[in-house]
Formats: C-alpha cells, structure tokens, sequence
C-alpha cells in the first residue's frame, strides 16, 4: 500500500508543470466559454451543451488547483537540498547522476532525501503519515 501511495506521488510530482499549464487552459476556455454564453443570453438561448460543459470546466480547474495546491505544500515543506532534489529529479526528470552534481551529495545519499521528499509531499497530498520501512541489521535482535 505504501508503495503505491510512493508511485502515485512521484506520478503527481512529476505532471507539476502539466496540471499548471492545464489550468491555464482551462481558465482560458471557461472565460471563452462565459464570452459566448453572455452573447447567447442576450438571445434568449440557452444552450444546455454550454452549460454542462461549463460545470465540467469549474470542476476541472477546482480539481486542477487542489491538486497544484497540495504539490507546493508539500514542496513547501522539504527543506533546500531536498527540495532541490524533488524538483531535479521528478519535476525536470534529470538522472540521478545529474542531480547529485548539481546538488553535491552522493548518488546513495540523493536517493535517500529524495525519497524522503516524495514520502513528504505524499504525506500533504494524501493527508496521511506514509511511514518508510525500517531496515534490518543483521545480529541485532531488534530495531
């Protein structure tokens, strides 16, 4: 189960851009759109395409803002280097090469914060505690 949770928020980190630019879009049509209902309304037609598809496009762009609204805060959340490596990784889509030397951190190291990150901005999308697995040492009894 927390694996999926981990999948779907790399999935959300990294359609950041796309959900802005399909807002911007959808602000767009829906302006269009109540531009050409004021024309017909002064015809007395009402088009009832018009207005499903104006219901469809004001539940878009709400849907479209919550989920902008839950990325950044969880963004908010990471401190600088991992946010830095959320935004290189997932967001540009870099190698994990390319990240460690823009960040200066080991791969090995990159790896471990950037999954903490995911783990964060997860923790604000889903508004649940997703908790990584600690790892067994050999010879110990416990953890």
């Amino acid at each position: 189960m927390k694996n999926e949770y981990i999948k779907n928020t790399k999935k959300k980190i990294g359609e950041y851009n796309k959900y802005c630019t399909q807002l911007e879009l959808r602000v767009k049509d829906l302006d269009i759109l109540n531009e050409n209902m004021k024309f017909d309304a002064s015809n007395e037609i009402v088009d009832l395409n018009n207005i499903k598809t104006r219901t469809y496009l004001e539940a878009e762009i709400k849907r479209l803002k919550l989920d902008i609204e839950k990325i950044k805060k969880g963004l908010n959340n990471l401190n600088r280097v991992e946010h830095q490596i959320v935004d290189l990784k997932y967001i540009k889509k870099n190698s994990w090469i390319n990240v460690s030397m823009e960040v200066g951190y080991s791969v090995s190291r990159c790896k471990e914060l950037g999954k903490y990150g995911v783990i964060q901005v997860g923790e604000a999308i889903y508004g649940i505690v997703i908790h990584q697995d600690l790892p067994l040492v050999m010879g110990l009894g416990c953890y």
